[in-house]
C-alpha cells in the first residue's frame, strides 16, 4: 500500500492530555501530555496492490481484496493511535480497481495506463462475525458544560474544545467518565478484582514489567449541535 497524501488545506489541531487519579479525581504530576492530530474533514488519496501468484487462488483473493475494501468503505478499520478514544476514523469513498495480466499488461502498470477503472465487485465477500455491542443515543446538555483548551485570546483564559471550529466532547473524556463510572459501580457492589476488570475492559499499561493491553471499549468523539456560548467569570481562592 502506498503513503497517504493529504489532498487539499490540511487540517491540523493540538491537544492536551492527563492521566486523572481515581481516588482524588485530580491530575497526576508530570502526567500532562500534548501532541498533534489531524481533524476530521482531511482528505486522503490512498491505493495498494494485491500481487497474485500462480499458487493462488485468484478468485479467493478477489473475494478477499473486496471484503478489505468493504471494511474501508464502512469505515470499520480505524488508523493511527488512539483509535478507542474515537481517532483514526476513515471512510473510503468511490473504490475502484483494476486487474493486471503480467507480461501483458506490464507497460500499463508501469505507466497507469488502465489503473482503478473499473468498479469493486462487493457482491461476494467473506462474511465476518464480530461480537460487539453497539450503543448510540441524542443526549440534552442540562447546564452547561466546559472541556477545556487554551483560548490564545487575551479576555479568557479558556474556552470549550473545538475540532474544525466545532464544539466537541473528546472520545478521551468521554472514555475517562465511562471507567471512571463503571469503577465506581464495582466498588459499590465490593466485585473482588475489580482493578484486572477495569483493565481488562479499559486497557493498560504497566511500566513495573513492561505489559500492555488494548482495551475493548470504544467510543466516538460527540459533536455538540446547536450550542450556545457564553462568557463566565470566576476567581482562585488561596484557602491558606
Amino acid at each position: 500500500s502506498q503513503d497517504l497524501e493529504i489532498t487539499g488545506n490540511e487540517i491540523v489541531e493540538n491537544r492536551s492530555n492527563t492521566k486523572i487519579k481515581s481516588e482524588s479525581q485530580t491530575a497526576d504530576d508530570g502526567s500532562l501530555f500534548n501532541y498533534e492530530m489531524l481533524a476530521k474533514g482531511n482528505t486522503f488519496n490512498f491505493g495498494f496492490e494485491v500481487t497474485i501468484r500462480e499458487l493462488h487462488d485468484f478468485s479467493e483473493v478477489k473475494k478477499l481484496t473486496a471484503t478489505i475494501v468493504s471494511e474501508l468503505e464502512n469505515g470499520n478499520i480505524n488508523l493511527g493511535s488512539k483509535t478507542n478514544a474515537g481517532f483514526g476514523r476513515v471512510t473510503l469513498n468511490n473504490p475502484k480497481w483494476t486487474v493486471f495480466e503480467f507480461p501483458k499488461d506490464a507497460e500499463s502498470w508501469l505507466t497507469g495506463d488502465k489503473f482503478a477503472k473499473d468498479e469493486v465487485d462487493l457482491s461476494n465477500l467473506i462474511k465476518i462475525e464480530n461480537d460487539i455491542t453497539k450503543i448510540s443515543g441524542t443526549f440534552k446538555l442540562d447546564g452547561s458544560i466546559l472541556v477545556r483548551q487554551d483560548s490564545g485570546a487575551d479576555e479568557y483564559d479558556s474556552e470549550q474544545m473545538t475540532s474544525n471550529n466545532e464544539p466537541i466532547i473528546p472520545g478521551t473524556s468521554l472514555k475517562g467518565v465511562i471507567r471512571h463510572r463503571a469503577e465506581k459501580i464495582l466498588n459499590t457492589l465490593q466485585v473482588k478484582d475489580s482493578s484486572s476488570k477495569l483493565d481488562g475492559l479499559f486497557g493498560y499499561v504497566k511500566e513495573s514489567d513492561a505489559s500492555a493491553a488494548k482495551g475493548r471499549i470504544s467510543v466516538n468523539e460527540c459533536r455538540i449541535n446547536d450550542g450556545v456560548s457564553e462568557v463566565q467569570t470566576r476567581i482562585r481562592v488561596d484557602y491558606l
